[in-house]
């Protein structure tokens, strides 16, 4: 009788390796999209961003298996809009955005819009109490996303400054924004508070910047997984059910932000 042959070791840890890297036997995989920006992927925590953490916390309760996939913003709305099977990505929770796809419930709050500046502007910031008192006192140029929600605070005041030609886009990323304000385009920026301060923790000259906020910039925006059309409802239940397990270590780990 022929010895059974027994397998290279290598071949061995491969396969092993292969079945670890798919996730749990059976489970459904999503593809889960996130921003194309540099420093967003970080360790040990995977992301260097507390919304993105909180959707790995989520995600990994959920059973479902995930292929994580980096595209810019605008890419990942336009493969929702072409309904993609089992595609998603955190958004923040808009009517126009629930005719697009399908919301889970929401795991986390983007409560606060933040100014950012070169330190050197600190002092001036800090003299201010509001945002509308900064943008009165100082008389300075600022950038924002289009498109971007500002909430119903922050947009109003948006409209003055476009109107008294104080106001510039920037074309995508918090790292052109930043660029911006270095080389002198305009003098403060407008984005999420919680996702500017992350973002700077990551870059080397982060120091060289600032970020604050003021009562009157506050949004309350829910976060939750948009998905495209064509995802199964037991999909979005899986999600639903891991968000409300999820919710007390979120509330712990993002005292700011729990929904």
């Amino acid at each position: 009788m022929t010895p059974r042959r027994i397998p290279p070791v290598r071949h061995i840890l491969a396969a092993a390796l292969t079945l670890l890297l798919a996730g749990p036997s059976g489970a459904e995989t999503i593809e889960l999209a996130f921003p194309e920006e540099p420093s967003v992927v970080q360790g040990p925590d995977h992301f260097a961003f507390d919304y993105l953490r909180a959707t790995e916390m989520v995600v990994a309760d959920s059973g479902l298996s995930v292929r994580w996939v980096s595209l810019p913003n605008a890419r990942a709305m336009h493969r929702l809009q072409q309904n993609h099977a089992d595609f998603c990505f955190s958004a923040g929770i808009t009517p126009e955005r629930r005719d697009l796809g399908k919301f889970s419930v929401p795991f986390i709050v983007d409560r606060m819009i933040g100014v950012i500046a070169a330190t050197s502007r600190h002092a001036e910031l800090d003299r201010a109490h509001t945002l509308a008192e900064l943008i009165r006192r100082s008389h300075g140029d600022f950038l924002a996303y289009p498109g971007f929600n500002y909430g119903d605070q922050v947009s109003p005041q948006l409209e003055g400054l476009r109107t008294e030609a104080r106001l510039s886009d920037v074309p995508q990323t918090t790292g052109q924004m930043r660029d911006m304000l270095k080389r002198g385009r305009a003098d403060f920026g407008l984005v999420s508070e919680t996702y500017a301060r992350n973002y700077l923790a990551t870059q080397p000259d982060g120091d060289a910047f600032t970020v604050h906020t003021y009562p009157d910039m506050r949004r309350d925006f829910q976060m939750a997984f948009l998905c495209s059309k064509a995802t199964p409802d037991d999909v979005i239940a899986k999600l639903d059910q891991a968000a409300q397990r999820q919710a007390g270590a979120i509330q712990a780990r993002f005292p700011d932000q729990a929904k």
